[in-house]
């Protein structure tokens, strides 16, 4: 059986802890209004550290033109630094373009068009070379997938 003292120091318990979980809660909301203050920003760089930025960069794409992939982009700009890469690894991807394909594979051995009432799909194949057929879906020169 309880006590009337028992019951009193319960209430007092029940009580004391909801007082603390307020001001838990305020401290929290507190806290996280303080944490929307913007950070400070950041020195711009320097003319120094610009010259230099540009120095190493400029010495980072000399050291790439001397490459098999880098004399591949002098040769084709359009194409981008991965993408030469890639063919000078004999990688194909879908998204490259039929440029690409056909410097590396030499022109297709077939070429097939068709057209289920919507745009031309273009199917270039070439028989003894593994994948053996890219698709142009759209006739945009970017091949989107292959076999």
């Amino acid at each position: 059986m309880e006590t009337k003292s028992s019951v009193n120091n319960s209430k007092f318990l029940k009580a004391v802890v909801i007082i603390f979980g307020v001001l838990v809660i305020v401290i929290l909301i507190a806290s996280s209004s303080n944490s929307s203050t913007p950070a400070p920003q950041a020195a711009a760089p320097s003319a120094e550290e610009l010259r230099v930025a540009a120095e190493q960069k400029k010495a980072e794409n000399d050291a790439f033109l001397t490459t098999p992939a880098g004399k591949l982009c002098a040769k084709y700009p359009t194409w981008r630094k991965d993408d030469c890469e890639g063919l000078i690894n004999n990688e194909v991807w879908a998204g490259m373009t039929f440029e690409m394909i056909t410097y590396l594979r030499g022109k297709p051995d077939h070429t097939n068009i068709s057209n289920y009432g919507g745009n031309n799909r273009y199917q270039y194949c070439w028989t003894n070379l593994r994948p053996s057929c890219f698709y142009d879906n759209n006739n945009d020169g970017v091949l989107e997938s292959f076999n």
